[in-house]
């Protein structure tokens, strides 16, 4: 009896993540966010590293499982460098074209990768004939699992670093603490004075205060 490829194992696991990295998109836009985002995007990272050993153990290997597997691979890659570009265009940063460059490269390679193996015949992007040297070592899955984890490690903290809870003043007002971005060793009170640039409001909009090494001199 023929088996059903759209719902083998490995291929619902695939499902999962693509439906983790959509809900992530609703987070990574809104400052209040940054937690949710990471844990959905860590959960569809994590999801990567099971549906390779479901898909032997099952027997339920398959070309759409492949392709599915690294077309996520590859969503999830630009999600996460589109909103480091994002970040780095916000706060006015340098990086912008470097993060936009790598997802190009990133999606680019792959494909030109995916083309040959299917040119060639090959039964996988992974095992192509004729192989540089460097593609045989990177594809050996130990290897590879510590590279992707040491790139995904490096992205995930430059983004978190990107939101900066270092740079995140402290505003306190209503009997609750919220964090919110405002510039660094400033101090502001939206009944008092303002400087510039402008504090952002607070959402008690009562008292909001940058942690700073000294409080402003007062007016002689």
């Amino acid at each position: 009896m023929a088996r059903n490829v759209w719902l083998f194992v490995p291929n619902l696991i695939g499902y999962a993540r693509f439906l983790f990295l959509l809900i992530s998109l609703f987070y990574v836009v809104r400052a209040d966010g940054t937690n949710m985002f990471l844990a959905l995007y860590a959960a569809s990272y994590l999801l990567d590293a099971a549906d390779g050993p479901a898909a032997r153990s099952l027997q339920q290997t398959s070309r759409f499982g492949a392709v599915l597997d690294m077309v996520t691979d590859r969503v999830s890659t630009a999600v996460l460098l589109a909103a480091l570009t994002h970040e780095s265009m916000v706060k006015q940063w340098a990086l912008a074209p470097a993060w936009l460059a790598l997802l190009v490269l990133d999606i680019a390679a792959h494909w030109v990768q995916m083309y040959a193996a299917l040119a060639l015949g090959a039964a996988s992007h992974k095992a192509l004939p004729d192989e540089p040297a460097l593609l045989t070592w990177y594809y050996k899955r130990v290897n590879l699992f510590v590279v992707c984890l040491l790139s995904e490690s490096y992205l995930v903290a430059s983004f978190s670093l990107s939101r900066g809870v270092a740079n995140t003043p402290l505003c306190v007002g209503g009997g609750r603490r919220t964090l919110v971005a405002a510039p660094r060793s400033r101090i502001c009170t939206h009944t008092n004075a303002v400087l510039a640039p402008p504090c952002p409001p607070c959402p008690s909009r009562r008292r909001c205060t940058a942690r700073s090494p000294s409080p402003p001199a007062p007016p002689l």
